[in-house]
């Protein structure tokens, strides 16, 4: 296996973790949270999927495509 296999290998079993996370969050009952609360964890969503697309593409988001500015 050469170096750059490996290093996908790398990138894609982080971002399969990453997308994990994001199930996680996705199976959090929002009931009862603070609207504060519920803000964060949309923002910490978007924040973990634009590292998974990193992490699958190998290129990071620009704000055109939709990413953090």
């Amino acid at each position: 296996m050469t170096d750059e296999d490996s290093a996908a290998n790398e990138r894609q079993q982080a971002a399969d973790d990453l997308f994990a996370v994001l199930q996680a969050i996705d199976a959090v009952d929002l009931n009862g949270l603070e609207p504060d609360d519920i803000r964060t964890l949309l923002d910490l969503r978007e924040g973990i999927e634009s590292l998974t697309r990193t992490y699958r593409t190998g290129q990071h988001d620009t704000p055109q495509d939709g990413g953090a500015q």
